[in-house]
């Protein structure tokens, strides 16, 4: 049945067990039966609702936001959380600093003739910064990093990510000291 959206609802059922003593009475409810597909936000094609600390992106990604509904919004309104706004779904944005951000998505319907706002969906982006680091060092004969083996000395540039995904890059600077029989 229809519902408007944020409010609460409460559901009674009422059985009862009359005329024998052999047969009961009962009610099965499927988990997860009494909910709505209505409005799903999504980033980066995973759905907010599995997240629900927020998401975490590198910074100058472009992050990619979407939504589900059940019905066809007249108007879909982002808010970006650093002071731009968008339309229109789907959308992408770059974060080119890093921080904490609250994003907004207002769907907007006709009712009446009118554009009325019917639903916000929202979910939190810590964006983050890759890291990229200089490092010298001295090795005899030969320098295992991060499993590669190096033997001769100079400049290396080493890849990775961080602990939240961003890419990281670390320029080796390498000295190989060979040893004598």
């Amino acid at each position: 049945f229809d519902v408007v959206p944020m409010e609460y609802y409460h559901l009674k059922m009422a059985i009862c067990d009359v005329d024998d003593d052999l047969w009961d009475s009962g009610v099965f409810l499927q988990s997860n039966s009494l909910s709505t597909n209505a409005a799903v936000l999504w980033v980066n094609d995973e759905p907010a609702m599995e997240h629900p600390e927020g998401f975490d992106v590198c910074i100058n990604d472009s992050v990619y936001f979407d939504v589900s509904v059940s019905f066809t919004p007249s108007d879909i309104v982002w808010n970006f959380g650093d002071g731009s706004t968008g339309h229109g779904a789907p959308i992408a944005h770059l974060y080119p600093e890093t921080g904490e951000y609250e994003v907004t998505c207002d769907l907007y319907e006709l009712v009446q003739g009118q554009n009325t706002h019917v639903l916000t969906l929202s979910t939190v982006l810590h964006v983050h910064e890759g890291a990229q680091a200089e490092l010298w060092h001295t090795a005899c004969d030969y320098y295992n990093c991060m499993g590669q083996i190096l033997t001769e000395s100079g400049d290396y540039v080493v890849t990775g990510q961080t602990t939240s995904g961003c890419d990281s890059a670390l320029l080796l600077h390498l000295t190989i000291n060979y040893s004598e029989s």
